[in-house]
Formats: structure tokens, C-alpha cells, sequence
């Protein structure tokens, strides 16, 4: 059975290698660092990063931007789609709750 115009296996490859590559970079990557020295750091710098991409939405091409709804929130790369206000939104409850209970 064909899905737009794959074999019946395309999928089940593709999320078998990353789901492979993903737990290979926990065990043999992130296992090794120090979460306080560095998820701060990864924290505001994702809050920054996507913030600037919401900008630029408004100003992307339409061949790099999918309209949903109207609404320009889809930023097309070679090989993937990334929504930045997923990111941005993620980055932003960090930043609240870090505020609130670390520091607070």
C-alpha cells in the first residue's frame, strides 16, 4: 500500500531513525552535561532566537512562509517546517517559571 506515493515502510524507517538518533544523543550527549550550567543559557537564548522569528514572518517570502488560517506561522526549511511560535511559547513558560521559583 502506497501513501503519497512512498512504500509502506517510508514512515515506520523514518521515525525509527530518529527515534534511534534521538536516544543515542540522550545517552551518549545530554547525559553527560550539567543541566544548571547550561539550560539557563539554552532557555533564554530559545526565547531570543524564536522572538526575532516571529518577527520575520511578516517579512519572509511566501515560498519560505505557509499561510494557516491566514496567518503566516509556518516557516518552510530544505527538509522540515518549524513553527517558531511553539519554540517561543515553550521558551517563555521557562523564563516565567524560572523566575518565579529559582529566583523568587
Amino acid at each position: 500500500m502506497e501513501y503519497f506515493e512512498y512504500n509502506q515502510f517510508h514512515f515506520f524507517i523514518r521515525q525509527l531513525l530518529v527515534g534511534l538518533i534521538s536516544i543515542f544523543i540522550m545517552w551518549g550527549g545530554f547525559s553527560q552535561i550539567d543541566p544548571d550550567k547550561i539550560v539557563n543559557r539554552v532557555g533564554m537564548g530559545f526565547f531570543i532566537l524564536f522572538f526575532y522569528y516571529n518577527g520575520f514572518d511578516a517579512i519572509l517570502p511566501s515560498s519560505m512562509v505557509t499561510a494557516s488560517g491566514g496567518a503566516n506561522r509556518w516557516i518552510r526549511l530544505p527538509g522540515f517546517s518549524l513553527s517558531p511560535v511553539e519554540f517561543f511559547l515553550k521558551s517563555d513558560l521557562y523564563i516565567f517559571f524560572h523566575g518565579l521559583f529559582i529566583e523568587g
